[in-house]
């Protein structure tokens, strides 16, 4: 019911705009007042416009209100396989053997991801792997804790994650997700 009759808003204001435009058109552009008034016009399109594509009815409901809101809720850009890394127990980024690395994924789309840690440079090697499955009716996050051992490498290094699935041919599909730059001491 509301969009339909915010959509004859649109049509009335498209409209209105259309004459103003013959009437610039026809004053040889010499006319202020169509002038402003055709800029005001396409000001209230544009906005209307912006709120009309951005307006869904994906995600939370509106808030109760006593008026009737133009726009009832807005499609809203979620991250999806979101990785969150830390240190259990320690502040920054610098890393130990006996570690235990807190991984967070929000908003998790695969069943099954890949940590890898790689050495940094022009060849880097695979250090340390890890698979991690997501648990059937998982919520929003899947959380896991990743213990570092017998790394035997010092210095900078990549934590990076993979979605990992299977096509319908069968063939196994890796898809980085994120990469993050630690200190291996």
């Amino acid at each position: 019911m509301m969009r339909t009759k915010w959509f004859f808003v649109y049509i009335g204001v498209g409209v209105a705009f259309a004459a103003v435009s013959l009437w610039v058109f026809l004053s040889g552009g010499r006319n202020a007042r169509a002038i402003r008034t055709k800029y005001k016009l396409g000001g209230v399109l544009l906005m209307s416009w912006a709120m009309l594509s951005a307006s869904t009815c994906h995600g939370p409901g509106p808030f109760v209100t006593c008026y009737e809101p133009v726009v009832q809720c807005y499609d809203v850009a979620i991250m999806e396989d979101n990785v969150e890394l830390s240190i259990k127990e320690k502040e920054g980024t610098e890393l130990q053997n006996g570690d235990i690395l807190q991984v967070r994924i929000l908003q998790p789309t695969a069943s099954r991801y890949i940590g890898r840690i790689k050495s940094e440079g022009d060849q880097p090697k695979v250090l340390l792997e890890a698979t991690f499955d997501v648990p059937e009716n998982s919520s929003n996050s899947v959380e896991w804790e990743w213990a570092i051992k017998n790394v035997n490498y010092k210095g900078e290094v990549m934590i990076e994650f993979y979605s990992s699935g299977v096509d319908a041919d069968g063939n196994k599909l890796e898809q980085q997700i994120s990469g993050q730059s630690f200190t291996l001491k």
